[in-house]
């Protein structure tokens, strides 16, 4: 998301997986940066903390002109927390929800595969 509204000449078309919009001054952003140093993951904390900078404005999210779908798993938390303030605010991007996909698994799902092929074939028309 921060890509394509920092650089919109970069982008023709976007696929936001898994997550879509972290609202810039949301304090989910800045949760972000307050993840403990104790994680042990195969994800540096350091990796983990810089996730806040990625967050974008509603006026940010409101000026894209290039079309954007995402999909997200239909069992992911991250839906109530990204995907729905967005979808208040661009209704005109359609969320496809994976069928039986959590956060993490969701790549690993046929039916993601498939999201991307279809809105990849979708652009090339």
């Amino acid at each position: 998301m921060k890509l394509i509204t920092r650089h919109p000449d970069r982008a023709r078309s976007a696929i936001l997986g898994g997550m879509s919009w972290l609202r810039e001054g949301d304090p989910l952003q800045q949760s972000w940066t307050q993840v403990p140093g104790l994680v042990r993951a195969a994800i540096p904390p350091a990796c983990v903390r810089s996730l806040g900078a990625l967050a974008v404005t509603e006026d940010e999210v409101k000026a894209i002109r290039i079309p954007v779908t995402v999909l997200i798993g239909e069992s992911d938390s991250c839906r109530p927390l990204y995907v729905a303030p967005l979808q208040q605010i661009r209704a005109d991007w359609p969320v496809t929800l994976i069928p039986d996909a959590g956060h993490l698994n969701c790549i690993f799902q046929p039916g993601f595969a498939k999201g991307v092929k279809d809105w990849l074939d979708r652009q090339t028309r």
